[in-house]
C-alpha cells in the first residue's frame, strides 16, 4: 500500500521556519512535506490541498507567474511582513506572521484533516473619528445575522466606550474582554458565555476602566472565533496597522475631506492595506470621483447619512432597521463574503498634487 499523501507542503529552505511549521503539524498530526525542488513546486500547486511558502521562497515564485490557487499562504517573522505583503496578491496567498500568527497557522494545516470550518475575517476601521465605523461594523454583523450565518462581532477599541451600546446591549449578560484577558493557547467554542443579541456573538469591552488585551490573549480569542463562526467582524475605531492579521479583509471609511483623505493615502500606503476596500462619507468639499483618482481604486460602497441613526443608537435601535442602511450593509456583506481582492494601482501623480495644496476636488 502506498503512503497516504501529506496534507500540507511547506516550500522553504529555512531551517527555523521549517522546525516551527513541522512543530505545528505534529500538534495536530498532520504529515508535512518540505519541498524546494522547482519541478515538484509546481507538482504540488496544482495537487497539493494546503500549500505554506517561507519568505525566503516567496519571490521565486512570484517570479514564476503561478496561477493562484486556493489554501496558499506565505509565512515569516513580523520584521518580514512587507516582503511577504508584496508577494501576496500575485501569488493570491494569505500572509501569516510568527510568532503572532502560530495559532492561526495551527488551524490552517489541521484544516484539511478536522475539516473545521474557517469564517471569513473583516477588519473595519476609519480615517478620522466620528465616520461611524462602530455603526457600519453592527450593521454588518447584523446584516450577517438575518441570513442565517454564525457571526461574531468584536471591539478592538478599549477606548471607545462599548460596542454593545450600538447594539442596546449594555445590559445583556455575556463576557467581555476582561473575562478572556489571561486566554492563551487553542480555546474552545466561548460563544455561548458571549454576550448575543439579534443573532450575533458580541465581544465587547466594558466602560469601568477598560485596558487593552495583551497580544497572545488576543490572538487566542480570534483564532478560536475563527474555528467557530463563520463570519467575524473586528471593529479596530480609528485605523491603524495590524501586523499579526494581515490575512483580514479591510474595510477603511473615509469622508471626503482633506484631512481623511490624506490619512486613508497614509493607509493605503502601508504594504498590509493595499488591497483594503473603501467606504466613504460624503462630509466634506472632495467629491467622491475625486477620491477614487486619487486613490486609484473605486470605493466598495458611499456610506449614507441618516439624521436619525444617532437618535436611534442612544436609544438602543439596531442600524439595520434603517432601510438605506440595510442596503448598504447586504452589500457589505457579499463583497465581506467573496473571495476575490480588489486590485490595487498607485494614486495618480497630478491628483496628489492637487490634494497638497486645496484637498480632494
Amino acid at each position: 500500500m502506498s503512503e497516504k499523501k501529506p496534507l500540507v507542503n511547506l516550500v522553504s529552505s529555512d531551517a527555523v521556519l521549517i522546525n516551527r511549521v513541522r512543530a505545528n503539524a505534529a500538534a495536530v498530526g498532520v504529515s508535512l512535506a518540505v519541498v524546494i525542488d522547482p519541478v515538484e513546486i509546481r507538482r504540488i500547486w496544482y495537487e497539493s490541498a494546503t500549500v505554506l511558502i517561507g519568505a525566503d521562497q516567496s519571490a521565486p515564485l512570484v517570479a514564476w507567474a503561478l496561477p493562484k490557487r486556493p489554501r496558499c499562504f506565505l509565512l515569516g517573522q513580523v520584521e518580514q511582513a512587507a516582503q511577504l505583503c508584496a508577494s501576496s496578491a500575485p501569488l493570491g496567498a494569505c500572509v501569516i506572521t510568527l510568532p503572532e500568527g502560530g495559532n492561526w497557522l495551527t488551524r490552517v494545516i489541521d484544516a484539511d484533516q478536522t475539516e473545521q470550518g474557517e469564517a471569513q475575517v473583516v477588519r473595519l476601521s476609519a480615517c478620522v473619528g466620528g465616520l461611524g465605523s462602530s455603526t457600519v461594523a453592527a450593521g454588518l454583523a447584523l446584516a450577517a445575522a438575518q441570513r442565517g450565518l454564525r457571526v461574531a462581532l468584536v471591539d478592538d477599541d478599549p477606548y471607545g466606550g462599548g460596542l454593545d451600546l450600538v447594539l442596546g446591549a449594555e445590559q445583556h449578560p455575556g463576557w467581555r474582554w476582561d473575562k478572556l484577558a489571561a486566554a492563551s493557547g487553542q480555546l474552545a467554542d466561548v460563544s455561548a458565555q458571549l454576550v448575543a443579541t439579534d443573532g450575533v456573538h458580541l465581544l465587547s469591552y466594558g466602560r469601568v476602566d477598560p485596558k487593552p488585551i495583551d497580544g497572545e490573549a488576543k490572538a487566542s480569542v480570534l483564532d478560536g472565533l475563527v474555528r467557530t463562526m463563520e463570519l467575524v467582524i473586528i471593529d479596530q475605531g480609528r485605523w491603524r496597522p495590524e501586523a499579526g492579521e494581515l490575512g483580514a479583509k479591510q474595510l477603511i471609511l473615509s469622508s471626503l475631506t482633506m484631512r481623511s483623505s490624506a490619512a486613508l493615502m497614509a493607509a493605503l500606503a502601508q504594504p498590509g492595506s493595499r488591497s483594503a476596500g473603501v467606504l466613504v462619507r460624503r462630509l466634506g468639499s472632495g467629491s467622491v470621483t475625486g477620491l477614487a483618482q486619487l486613490i486609484g481604486r473605486q470605493p466598495v460602497a458611499t456610506v449614507p447619512t441618516v439624521r436619525d441613526l444617532p437618535t436611534l443608537a442612544d436609544r438602543g435601535v439596531p442600524p439595520i432597521m434603517v432601510r438605506r442602511w440595510r442596503r448598504l450593509c447586504n452589500s457589505l456583506l457579499d463583497w465581506s463574503l467573496t473571495d476575490g481582492q480588489l486590485a490595487w494601482r498607485p494614486p495618480v501623480g497630478p491628483v496628489d498634487q492637487e490634494v497638497s495644496r486645496r484637498g480632494v476636488r
